[in-house]
């Protein structure tokens, strides 16, 4: 028994200091081609989705967790007004119900762009008069490691290339005889790679090579961005960009999504797993006397909070209070809005409310009342309380815009 104990205690040292490792260790880079807008791995979208608002000024960028089909439901009272551009980057998934309302949505003059490596619709091609190929497949010419250079239409001396291996590519266009897409991007042996459809009053936009828009390739030639070549063929309307093909509905997957995205957790929650099958190995067969339940510790969180509130009230330290709420306020629009707020100058409140949608007036009144709390050594209750007032008022009405 004594050497079960040992052992058991050395291999729960182990799994412990593999977690920590796993934890405070370097973290590894993910090459794989996750195409998501928040995370900064080199095949997601992160540069791109942060680029969008200087690419389309002053339109709205909405980002979407539901089917086509629904996305267009919705919205449907909106479109004949404001057409919108509906961006699927890496991955597209159309049931039969969003083939039609995709199809409708094209004709009343809104446009449909995708680009993926394998994931465009084989209706669509076949609509479009396109056959798609494998460079490496049906081209015994090339192989996966081979350099292909890439050229905008727009580049018609073809001065400026852009080059990437086969391998990033991977397929090519096919125009059919009597197709009516327009070729925006070819390579080097003129097969197309970007083309136009016209289907009504707008456009389906269809891209092969995904790869561009990556962080990887966004960040690695700024001058020559094959990624903003791209989007550039787009009207200014407003960004619908979809994440429904690669994630799901939100919150629709199971809880343990969570764990097997971060490395980490996946590490930790295999560990502990591990962990409890020895637990059950060692002591299964062990009898142990009835453990009492205890109740546990209440939670006095709150109660806490209000006796400091009131320890705040009763000293009548206005200005204390009010100091606190201004620096919550302020690491909000830091977080938030990406906002400089060491000093705020005409520049800075305009840009604030640009982003927020708050009236500058108020946002005028807001830094008003925090310059004044700053530069007095003790402020009124009413000063205090008309802070909290504006404050709230702005995070209601951002809160609505956003």
């Amino acid at each position: 028994m004594k050497g079960n104990k040992i052992f058991t205690i050395v291999i729960v040292v182990l799994m412990l200091l593999l977690i920590l490792s796993q934890i405070f260790g370097p973290k590894t880079i993910s090459w794989n081609e996750t195409y998501l807008k928040d995370k900064k791995n080199p095949y997601d979208l992160y540069a791109l989705y942060e680029m969008l608002p200087d690419l389309f000024k002053n339109k709205k960028i909405s980002y979407l967790r539901i089917p086509p089909y629904n996305a267009i439901l919705e919205s449907d009272t909106l479109l004949t007004n404001h057409p919108v551009n509906y961006l699927f980057i890496g991955s597209f998934a159309s049931d039969s119900l969003s083939k039609k309302a995709l199809s409708n949505f094209v004709l009343r003059g809104n446009n449909v762009f995708i680009s993926g490596t394998y994931d465009l619709p084989d209706y669509l091609l076949e609509e479009c008069g396109l056959q798609m190929h494998s460079y490496y497949y049906d081209l015994d010419t090339l192989q996966y490691s081979d350099t292909i250079k890439v050229y905008a239409a727009s580049d018609v001396e073809r001065k400026n290339p852009f080059r990437m291996p086969v391998g990033d590519c991977a397929n090519f266009l096919d125009l059919q005889e009597g197709s009516a897409a327009e070729v925006l991007m070819t390579d080097s042996l003129g097969y197309a790679l970007f083309v136009r459809y016209r289907h009504g009053s707008g456009y389906y936009y269809l891209s092969v090579i995904p790869k561009i828009f990556s962080n990887y390739y966004v960040m690695k030639d700024l001058k020559n961005n094959l990624a903003l070549q791209t989007l550039a063929y787009l009207p200014q309307y407003d960004i619908w960009y979809d994440e429904y093909a690669k994630l799901g509905r939100e919150g629709g997957q199971s809880p343990l999504r969570v764990i097997f995205f971060n490395p980490t957790l996946q590490w930790s929650y295999y560990i502990i797993i591990v962990l409890l099958l020895l637990y059950m190995l060692f002591y299964s067969k062990r009898l142990q006397r009835v453990i009492p339940v205890l109740t546990p510790p209440a939670n006095t969180s709150i109660a806490f909070s209000k006796t400091i509130s009131m320890l705040y009230l009763r000293k009548r330290d206005h200005r204390s209070i009010a100091i606190k709420k201004a620096e919550q306020f302020l690491e909000m629009l830091r977080e938030r809005y990406r906002i400089n707020t060491t000093e705020f100058n005409k520049e800075t409140l305009a840009e604030l409310s640009g982003k927020s949608g708050v009236p500058l007036a108020m946002i005028n009144d807001i830094n008003s009342q925090i310059n004044l709390v700053r530069h007095n050594e003790s402020i009124d209750g009413t000063t205090l309380l008309e802070l909290n007032t504006l404050i709230t008022k702005f995070e209601k009405i951002a809160n609505t815009n956003n």
